[in-house]
């Protein structure tokens, strides 16, 4: 049993790692990931031209230069490569689960009807995964990195937010308005993203290439910029994360989702609860406040909520209910499909083909977890649930093997809600192409937070048996003394 010197021993030994390599200067590269997590959101992934069927853009050219400037580190640096590996052998579980998906993908693409729109989509899922889980594990070496890349992505989504608001305020895309002459184009991907995507009022994209994407961004992001707020040290700065917050709300709003509204009510139930769970060794007076305000809360969510799931589900409007039906009848085309191709599906980018339903935007499939199943078999839909899995159970063990830091706590505390609302907004969409990037980079960063955590706990374990082998050395050397002393 350790004793107090000894946790204590310990919790310094972690702070230390945590916070040690934070004093030193970035470098160049370190500075180039931030700036490219900052600037990746801001450029519209449909802008650019087609070279060979493949459209280049300015993310996908940012990409390109990031991973120019891996590859030059990984040639330079043997130590980059080392702990590469070491990561990886410390968290393969988690890593086979996005090489299982990876490679299902891939592997699905060969039996396409369209096996050149089907390689490229494998290709690109294949890049930009990769890519961005590796700048996760290289960029996350200690907690404090883990806090600015976290940040980093929050500036960027209150950027991405106040374009929203403006392109509400004009009730237009901003790339069609600036550019009008953009839509007249034989490209059927670029009508769809210059198109004015409107249910009853104009629905908000911002710089993603339909609404439905940037709710299931901000979804992600929102509990980021909830634990931005408990870590900002100064009051200017915890107003300002408040304020992101409060945006992210407002266009979530503005891009029609039902489905965001609730994922995001859930976020605040959850934290609220939190909330409430650490206010129980309070005085009475507010342990009585918190539990009439709950006993509110949940008579005003019973009494709402038969109405809300209804008119959720249903939908309000005629082009609501429409959406919800037509859920329902690519679920029967789906199953009918998996039946069929239950290995390796139908291919990339096939779904719609063989599951959707045809509307203003093509057929397509408003379920990810049907588009995976249907594209790229059971296989890939088994490892890319474990995937989202692996990231809860990986925040849920730092948590647990460090209860005494609140930042560890709040950070893997937001991680989960994060990704585990995401995963459930990915029931009513397909489109993953924007936003799969970051949830690798939170993969990547959790990965090496785990590997971190192993070692400084073994580092630790080693100063416990260092300082229990120096006072066992001591207490001999000791009692000698004692009887040679005179009577």
């Amino acid at each position: 049993m350790p004793s107090a010197d000894d946790r204590s021993l310990e919790q310094i030994s972690f702070a230390v790692a945590l916070n040690g390599i934070a004093m030193r200067k970035f470098r160049l590269i370190d500075v180039c990931i931030l700036l490219f997590i900052l600037l990746y959101s801001m450029f519209p992934s449909y802008l650019g031209m087609r070279v060979a069927g493949v459209l280049f853009n300015v993310p996908r050219a940012l990409t390109m230069g990031m991973t120019a400037l891996i590859l030059i580190d990984i040639a330079a640096n043997r130590r980059t490569v080392s702990r590469l590996v070491r990561v990886c052998r410390r968290s393969g579980g988690s890593l086979l689960f996005v090489a299982g998906y990876l490679m299902f993908r891939f592997a699905s693409a060969f039996g396409s009807d369209n096996s050149s729109l089907s390689f490229n989509a494998a290709v690109s899922d294949m890049l930009f995964s990769t890519v961005f889980l590796y700048l996760g594990i290289f960029f996350v070496r200690e907690l404090d990195r883990f806090d600015k890349l976290i940040t980093t992505m929050v500036i960027a989504a209150a950027i991405i937010c106040v374009i929203g608001l403006v392109e509400a305020a004009l009730g237009r895309n901003l790339v069609a308005s600036a550019f009008p002459m953009m839509e007249i184009t034989d490209d059927d991907y670029l009508k769809i993203a210059l198109s004015d995507k409107m249910r009853g009022t104009y629905r908000v994209q911002s710089t993603f290439f339909h609404p439905l994407a940037f709710a299931s961004y901000l979804v992600l992001l929102m509990p980021l910029g909830t634990y931005c707020i408990q870590r900002a040290k100064t009051f200017p700065g915890r107003v300002f994360f408040i304020g992101v917050v409060g945006l992210m709300g407002v266009n979530a709003f503005y891009t029609g989702s039902r489905a965001a509204l609730l994922v995001m009510a859930i976020i605040a139930l959850v934290y609220w609860a939190s909330f409430s769970v650490n206010l129980l060794n309070s005085p009475p007076y507010v342990r009585w406040a918190i539990g009439m305000t709950n006993l509110c809360l949940i008579v005003a969510i019973a009494a709402a909520a038969v109405p809300v799931a209804r008119h959720l589900i249903a939908g309000q409007s005629q082009d609501e209910q429409s959406s919800s039906a037509g859920r329902l009848v690519q679920l029967e085309r789906g199953a009918e499909t998996v039946v069929e191709n239950p290995v390796l599906g139908v291919g990339p980018r096939m779904a719609g083909k063989y599951a959707g339903i045809r509307d203003a935007f093509g057929a397509t499939v408003d379920n990810w977890y049907l588009t995976i199943v249907v594209e790229s078999g059971v296989g890939a839909l088994i490892c890319f649930v474990g995937i989202l899995s692996a990231m809860i159970l990986m925040a849920r063990r730092l948590i647990r093997a460090h209860p005494q830091s609140n930042k560890i706590r709040q950070l893997c505390r937001a991680i989960m809600i994060g990704v585990g609302c995401f995963g459930l907004f990915l029931v009513i969409l397909s489109l993953h192409d924007e936003t799969f990037p970051y949830l690798f980079l939170l993969m990547g960063g959790l990965v090496s937070m785990n590997d971190l955590s192993l070692r400084t706990r073994r580092e630790a374990r080693h100063a416990q048996a260092r300082a229990a082998t120096a006072r066992v050395m001591s207490n001999q050397s000791a009692r000698p003394a004692q009887r040679e002393r005179p009577a």
